[in-house]
């Protein structure tokens, strides 16, 4: 791929808000791996507990993104279902007269593809929207995800660490 090939896919009108997103994407890649590396060989119980303090303000973080995002993925949801009801409303009285018998009309699917081609750019925006909210919403579940596998393995080691300190005093 040329780079002009590529600048067709940046010049798009979405570019900002994607770049927002891709970039927070790497921020948070990057966070969970400074926050989730661990040297077990030399791992103390300051060190585990520091981690376990990191482990929960992030968790605590990602659960708020994720609440604030699903409250964003509905307002956008009602905001586009207001702008598309009143166009459905008026295709399906144009078309759907009451002359015509019912097997003429279009159907729920025949008005939602006249709506997006009378409507492409509008709908477009739309639709886009509506699909990078998902997407975050989506990465951040997975987020919440790894670090749910992460507090596990915490408590692994945490546990451990203990036995090993128990086993150590017995020995002595």
């Amino acid at each position: 791929m040329t780079d002009t090939t590529f600048d067709q896919y940046k010049a798009t009108p979405f570019e900002a808000e994607e770049a927002k997103f891709f970039s927070f994407v790497n921020e948070q890649i990057e966070k969970m791996q400074r926050y989730s590396d661990i040297d077990i060989n030399n791992l103390s119980f300051d060190q585990l507990n520091r981690q376990l303090g990191q482990f929960n303000n992030i968790y605590l973080s990602l659960l708020s993104l994720k609440a604030f995002s699903d409250t964003q993925l509905k307002k956008d949801q009602m905001e586009f279902d207001q702008w598309y009801a009143p166009l459905y409303v008026a295709v399906r009285a144009k078309h759907n007269r009451s002359e015509l018998a019912a097997n003429k009309w279009l159907g729920k699917a025949e008005i939602d593809i006249y709506i997006q081609t009378e409507n492409k750019e509008e709908y477009t925006k739309w639709n886009y929207a509506l699909m990078l909210t998902e997407g975050r919403i989506k990465f951040i579940d997975n987020l919440i995800k790894s670090w749910e596998t992460h507090s596990r393995n915490l408590g692994t080691l945490s546990k451990n660490i203990q036995t090993e300190t128990s086993l150590a005093f017995k020995s002595n």
